[in-house]
């Protein structure tokens, strides 16, 4: 499974997966994921991020939000 860590870009909290076996040639690519919402507690960012990072071999860092007006827009709170 590929390391992930907690971040925050910005004042947004963010997910960072690293690939487990990252490419040479696309060593400076960075994917960013903004998921499609219908999650609960934003576990799908990170569900979904895992797998692109593996396969792709490119970091991805998924972005934790939430939508206004329910909430502010930064997952901060």
């Amino acid at each position: 499974m590929p390391p992930t860590s907690d971040g925050e870009i910005a004042g947004v909290k963010v997910n960072i997966v690293m690939p487990t076996a990252p490419s040479p040639a696309d060593a400076g690519k960075v994917l960013i994921n903004l998921h499609g919402g219908g999650f609960t507690v934003d576990s799908g960012s990170l569900t979904e991020s895992i797998p692109v990072a593996y396969y792709s071999r490119i970091k991805v860092v998924s972005v934790l939000y939430r939508l206004a007006p329910e909430t502010s827009v930064s997952c901060g709170g």
